[in-house]
């Protein structure tokens, strides 16, 4: 994989999976670390999320940056504005893995919903295997039910 000099490096877990950096997900991480250490609404947590944003955005040298360097920068982060016990409480999860419902139905083709959902199937598989867990699929279910009841 590539990363664009305008874009994010991906992430790459210790299994050396990667993973696309996810703003909202580091925000969310962050906020939870706070909220753990007794800050809940934490003013800063913004700051910092755009400060390591930006910061991995300038790494151009690099498109691959491994998870654990992107936990000890933001941990190093918190300890250098002053919030140190924040620290042991940021413990992030691997960001979200998202799925295209629109690049699996092009990918289907002429083979309409037979094809759609086989290949639906063996991405969520997948993704299960990887030991990830599924959010949002009940809402996604049921836009996909919506929209074959209406067509």
């Amino acid at each position: 994989m590539v990363a664009f000099k305008e874009e994010f490096p991906y992430l790459r877990s210790d299994s050396g999976q990667l993973f696309e950096f996810n703003r909202d997900w580091l925000h969310a991480e962050i906020k939870q670390a706070a909220d753990r250490a007794g800050y809940p609404r934490w003013w800063l947590t913004e700051h910092v999320t755009e400060s390591i944003a930006f910061y991995l955005r300038l790494r151009t040298d690099e498109s691959v940056v491994a998870f654990s360097q992107l936990n000890q920068t933001v941990r190093y982060v918190l300890k250098v504005i002053g919030y140190k016990e924040i620290v042991p409480h940021f413990q992030p999860a691997p960001p979200p893995i998202s799925v295209s419902l629109y690049e699996i139905a092009e990918a289907a083709g002429a083979g309409y919903e037979l094809a759609f959902f086989d290949l639906l199937e063996k991405r969520v598989i997948a993704i299960l295997e990887m030991g990830r867990k599924m959010t949002a699929i009940s809402t996604t279910v049921r836009i996909a039910r919506y929209q074959k009841i209406v067509m």
